[in-house]
């Protein structure tokens, strides 16, 4: 055999060698291959299904949604012209007995010019017709203190003059004044007393705050009469019986003043 064959013979023998040691050294390459089978996928869960929407009702808002409902109608009251809103409301005694000591002040103070002047006023807005020879009176309506900080609005026109009392002045206080006015006024005995006793003078009865209970201090010159002394009587069963609504801290200033004589319809 030539050298080139037993080379050949060499070289074929060890490489099957190998290959038998590659063989046998890892067993797996002795298994036969099994295909591998993926476990089966299990069926998709179902989308857990999420609760209805509760539809609101809204009550938790609503106390802001009224709020701001209030805050909006305010708002569009103050831009409405005071002669509107003098046409809606119902005359008010107790708005005009608020304005009168201040319009006594700018028209009839010592050392200004007096003029001639009437008020009306309808729930909170006063209509002032004055004696309109110049216009100087407008400033001091506006400027005069104090009591212009009674005021809120101030409307100006050729023939009439509209003025607005601010809200914080008509409190429980006036309308527990106003009220216990109207009792004692309205009160049966008080016309009796006029008739009774005629006078001749002047009676001025203060309203105060005893605690919660309503009290009252008169003073005149015909406090000693038998006026004065029937009208007491009259006083002292009215008015502390006057109800004061929880909260009252204060009355207007402003007294209640009779000056006699006074005159009565016949069918009173």
């Amino acid at each position: 055999m030539s050298p080139r064959a037993v080379l050949g013979v060499l070289l074929v023998s060890s490489l099957a060698l190998n290959v038998y040691l590659v063989v046998a050294s890892d067993p797996a390459a002795s298994e036969p291959s099994v295909a591998s089978t993926a476990a089966p996928a299990s069926p998709p869960s179902r989308p857990r299904s999420l609760p209805a929407p509760q539809r609101s009702t809204g009550t938790a808002e609503r106390p802001q949604r009224e709020q701001h409902l209030a805050e909006l109608e305010a708002r569009i009251e103050r831009l409405r012209p005071l002669s509107e809103v003098y046409a809606d409301q119902p005359r008010s005694d107790a708005s005009e007995r608020i304005i009168a000591p201040y319009l006594k002040r700018v028209f009839e103070a010592p050392g200004v010019e007096r003029r001639t002047y009437t008020t009306e006023c309808h729930g909170r807005v006063c209509r002032l017709d004055v004696d309109r020879r110049d216009n100087h009176w407008i400033h001091a309506l506006q400027s005069t203190y104090p009591g212009r900080e009674l005021f809120d609005r101030m409307s100006f026109g050729p023939e009439e003059t509209y003025i607005a009392i601010a809200e914080p002045e008509i409190g429980v206080g006036y309308r527990v004044a106003d009220g216990a006015t109207r009792a004692f006024s309205e009160d049966p005995e008080t016309r009796r007393c006029f008739r009774a006793h005629p006078a001749t003078g002047t009676l001025v009865i203060r309203f105060e705050l005893d605690g919660r209970r309503l009290a009252y201090r008169m003073s005149g010159d015909v406090v000693g009469q038998p006026v004065w002394t029937c009208l007491r009587y009259v006083l002292e069963r009215v008015i502390p019986a006057y109800p004061v609504p929880e909260g009252v801290t204060s009355l207007p200033a402003e007294p209640l003043e009779l000056t006699f004589p006074i005159t009565l319809p016949e069918a009173d």
